[in-house]
């Protein structure tokens, strides 16, 4: 008889692997506790920290907004997103990150080695604080003093308020691309779209590959109607970063839009390939075979959506209602 594997142990050998060295192997069994267990956000997590072993930021980031999807309690994505900014240079980012989960608190870095951080990672993090010491935020220049408040009052939903720090920082430092990125974040919360389009545009002119970016973009311009344009920009973060399903879903919905509707379900099968449990690309995938006259099939797409559907998965944009 086949011996079982379960996702547990598909887990815990992959953190073994990690604890070796062997990032690539770890990646594997990762790779395979997510498919057994796609809303396990520990494994998110830890493959995170082996692709930033690898030095493979682009993956590394990807998974870590998962992990904010996946988890109420962002404490611990935090710290690990501040370690994979300071590795990549990305100082003030990395301070605002440890600042946000105030883990410049002994007593919650200990809490965080607890819950899963490796030495390596906490031997960073108090390297990070002989470093930097307990004066920061306050020691930064006032561009990042700026960027840093209007990150605190976006966390909590004040994003007017917050688009006014980012104007001072950039008043400050005209190419702060930070302050642009978040900027652009913040109208996109309050729809303001044409505007969070032109900071895009601003950043990405900074930091041309950043996929995220390319796929916020996208995302402006798919709400403005402009669905051409918008699969531009999927298209470039996928090139950047295949395996990211947003994009997949959003163009697919750009392509559905444009009667598209064949290279729409392609996109829509490339989500099911990576999530097989993700009921938003079952449920456009089941309207456009609709759409093309496949009822049955379509019918069949849309009741499975519903079983599978729950209130942790992403919202696809441009959803019909």
């Amino acid at each position: 008889m086949d011996q079982i594997v379960t996702h547990s142990a598909c887990f815990d050998r992959g953190e073994e692997l990690a604890a070796q060295g062997h990032f690539e192997q770890a990646i594997e069994r990762f790779d395979e506790t997510i498919r057994l267990k796609p809303d396990f956000v520990e494994a998110y997590r830890s493959r995170s920290s082996a692709y930033r072993r690898m030095e493979q930021y682009g993956k590394a980031f990807a998974d870590l907004d998962k992990a904010l999807e996946l988890d109420s309690d962002h404490t611990y994505t935090f710290f690990l997103l501040g370690l994979l900014k300071l590795e990549m240079g990305r100082y003030q980012e990395a301070i605002s990150d440890f600042k946000a989960v105030q883990v410049l608190n002994p007593d919650i870095a200990e809490a965080h080695y607890s819950k899963g951080a490796g030495k390596q990672d906490l031997e960073f993090f108090q390297e990070l604080m002989n470093v930097i010491g307990w004066a920061l935020p306050f020691n930064l220049p006032k561009a990042e003093k700026f960027l840093f408040q209007g990150q605190r009052k976006a966390q909590i939903g004040k994003f007017q308020d917050a688009i006014r720090d980012y104007d001072q920082s950039l008043a400050l430092n005209p190419n702060f691309a930070e302050a642009f990125q978040n900027r652009g974040h913040a109208k996109v919360q309050l729809q303001e779209y044409r505007s969070a389009i032109e900071d895009y545009d601003c950043f990405l002119r900074i930091y041309p590959e950043d996929a995220s970016t390319f796929y916020l973009r996208g995302y402006a311009k798919h709400e403005l109607g402009h669905f051409r344009a918008a699969i531009g920009d999927f298209d470039q973060a996928l090139k950047l970063y295949p395996g990211d399903t947003h994009a997949y879903l959003a163009r697919g919905s750009a392509k559905s839009k444009l009667k598209q509707h064949e290279s729409a379900i392609e996109d829509f099968n490339k989500v099911l390939h990576l999530e097989p449990r993700n009921h938003k690309a079952l449920f456009e995938r089941g309207k456009v075979k609709q759409k093309l006259g496949c009822i049955e099939e379509g019918r069949s797409d849309l009741m499975e959506a519903e079983r599978l559907k729950s209130g942790g998965s992403i919202e696809i944009v441009g959803q019909d209602q």
